[in-house]
């Protein structure tokens, strides 16, 4: 099964911990709470590399985004 065609990318976002203090208090007007993954983008950016062509990870105020570009074909 291939989930990515070959030099496809692929994108993971999540908060930053100022974006999870606002997702936080939204949800907490409802009497709910976000909660978090088991592992964050570091980590996960760390796997990437060991199996794709590039990864970059981008950040702004709320949100961390990694780009990760499937290994080329090569014929």
């Amino acid at each position: 099964i291939r989930v990515l065609a070959h030099g496809g990318k692929i994108l993971l976002c999540d908060f930053t911990e100022k974006g999870f203090q606002v997702i936080n208090h939204i949800h907490s007007l409802e009497g709910r709470t976000h909660s978090k993954g088991k592992h964050n983008l570091n980590e996960i950016a760390e796997h990437l590399r060991k199996n794709f062509y590039s990864v970059v990870k981008k950040n702004s105020q709320f949100q961390e985004i990694l780009i990760a570009e499937n290994k080329r074909h090569i014929i």
